[in-house]
């Protein structure tokens, strides 16, 4: 548990440097946008793209969907929170960051029926049991170690009604051949960052990812029924991801 905690301390470190420095492309890291040059309007459209797709890719999965509340694990400054307002009653957004919770709320034009929520826990203990009827999280999970994402997948997976859909990404493996040369080079770059942002607080991006077969065995743990996976891109160049789509069973089932 100390080792938890540790790691998600190092998390808010970073994450509130990056809320103060260049927040929007700490969240879409498109290059030509560094330096405070997202237009606000355009990196808002993208978050209602990305839902619109993934509510019609459900629907056509006949997954189901029932629109009360929603939770954004990782919300940032809520680009994908404000646009599954334009489908839920409700939506919760929760960070690590107090800085990207506040512009959060600052961006907020849903104060009525979306409220942002600051979680320094390694669990979700500020939500009760079956509490979402769905929750999504995207390019989150990626930036913490693996122990940590699985806790946060369980507790995910706890706060979800039975009905309910639970939609996240995460990167599964190293896109290269010679993996394991690849993942020590990658280990020596992110050891570099994590010295450079102790020695001048300069922000990074870390990544991690779960295996296939250790998500499987999570999964069988939860009891999980009914998975829809599909591959996702959006780790970048250096892993293959999945999104996962998971529901959660009614007691009778």
């Amino acid at each position: 548990m100390r080792l938890l905690e540790n790691h998600l301390k190092a998390v808010n470190t970073n994450w509130e440097r990056h809320a103060t420095t260049d927040p929007l492309w700490s969240i879409l890291t498109h290059d030509e946008n560094k330096n405070s040059m997202w237009n606000i309007h355009k990196f808002f459209e993208t978050g209602k793209d990305e839902i619109t797709e993934v509510i019609s890719y459900a629907k056509k999965q006949s997954l189901p969907l029932n629109f009360g509340s929603a939770l954004d694990f990782g919300c940032g400054v809520g680009r994908l929170t404000q646009a599954l307002a334009d489908y839920f009653k409700e939506v919760y957004g929760v960070d690590v960051s107090p800085a990207m919770v506040n512009k959060a709320s600052e961006y907020n034009k849903h104060n009525d029926r979306v409220s942002f929520h600051l979680n320094l826990k390694s669990d979700l203990s500020l939500f009760e049991n079956d509490t979402f009827d769905f929750i999504y999280s995207n390019i989150t999970l990626q930036h913490m170690n693996k122990r940590l994402a699985k806790v946060y997948i369980i507790e995910m997976y706890r706060t979800l009604k039975p009905g309910g859909l639970l939609v996240f990404q995460e990167p599964t493996e190293i896109k290269s051949k010679f993996k394991i040369l690849v993942s020590i080079v990658y280990g020596i770059i992110l050891a570099w960052r994590r010295l450079v942002f102790l020695l001048i607080k300069a922000p990074y991006i870390e990544m991690h990812y779960i295996s296939q077969n250790e998500m499987k065995e999570l999964f069988k743990k939860l009891g999980v029924i009914t998975l829809h996976v599909r591959n996702s891109d959006a780790a970048g160049q250096w892993f293959n991801g999945l999104q996962y789509f998971i529901t959660k069973p009614h007691l009778s089932e």
